[in-house]
């Protein structure tokens, strides 16, 4: 029996594990951006460091250090332009050694695949990714009222696409209780925004993702593979003379015919 303690601790342990959390607070004010990661009580967080403001050291601005500089920047053009001249006078290779060199994918086949990756990717990120909307203020303000009142209702209906377009790319949590206000200042001249938004996953949606974005990238290079799948139907043993038609009738006759 202790080894079926043993194994029930493991599965436990491992369905703990898998059910964790990773949470990322992301708060927007002032033109400050601060983001707090935090996991099992690990917090990773980062705020906007204080400007450091450094002497100036006037002995770098001699003229003699000024002097050095440019012989030493002239130096590296003429030495570049000695590269590019010694590889102009290079041979280009015999088309015997390019007939045997074997193709290289081109730049843009190497793009595409990785874009599709790219896309894979995103797509199961955003599938498993819950959001939470905690604060979006917005207050618009411009130099005059007719503008201001322009801007404050494309604010709005900007704010109603942007939730609905979190809605239906992402797992966007209840909005009932978050404070969503979006308002117009007649009488000021700069606008203000204040986001508190919380981005949350699991340990597991994590796993699947992993494996979710490998399956699909190795099913998208084999349906684009130049060779032929042998596991297809197509290519199965004796699908060739079950595809194969027998001779017709009017075949038939036409030999008997001829006879």
């Amino acid at each position: 029996m202790t080894w079926l303690y043993i194994l029930l601790g493991i599965i436990l342990f491992f369905a703990f594990l898998l059910s964790l959390k990773v949470k990322l607070r992301v708060k927007y004010k002032g033109g400050e951006l601060v983001y707090v990661l935090s996991c099992l009580g690990i917090t990773l967080k980062r705020s906007p460091l204080p400007e450091i403001k450094r002497p100036i050291n006037y002995k770098k601005f001699t003229y003699k250090k000024h002097k050095k500089r440019l012989l030493k920047e002239r130096l590296e053009r003429r030495s570049l332009q000695q590269q590019k001249y010694k590889n102009k006078k290079e041979k280009a290779p015999d088309k015997s050694v390019r007939a045997n060199k074997k193709s290289s994918p081109s730049k843009t086949e190497v793009l595409g695949e990785a874009l599709g990756f790219v896309w894979i990717f995103i797509k199961h990120f955003a599938k498993r990714l819950h959001v939470k909307i905690v604060r979006l203020r917005l207050n618009v303000a411009k130099d005059d009222a007719a503008s201001t009142a322009i801007a404050y209702g494309a604010a709005v209906q900007s704010v109603n696409y942007f939730i609905e377009f979190i809605g239906n790319v992402m797992n966007l949590d209840k909005i009932d209780h978050a404070d969503l206000e979006v308002s117009a200042d007649y009488t000021g001249s700069h606008t203000h925004l204040d986001l508190y938004f919380i981005f949350h996953l699991r340990i597991y949606n994590i796993v699947g993702l992993v494996f979710g974005v490998v399956f699909d990238f190795v099913k998208k290079l084999a349906e684009n593979s130049p060779y032929p799948n042998r596991f297809s139907h197509s290519n199965r043993p004796g699908t060739a003379l079950k595809n194969s038609k027998k001779p017709s009738a009017t075949v038939k006759k036409s030999k008997k015919a001829s006879n």
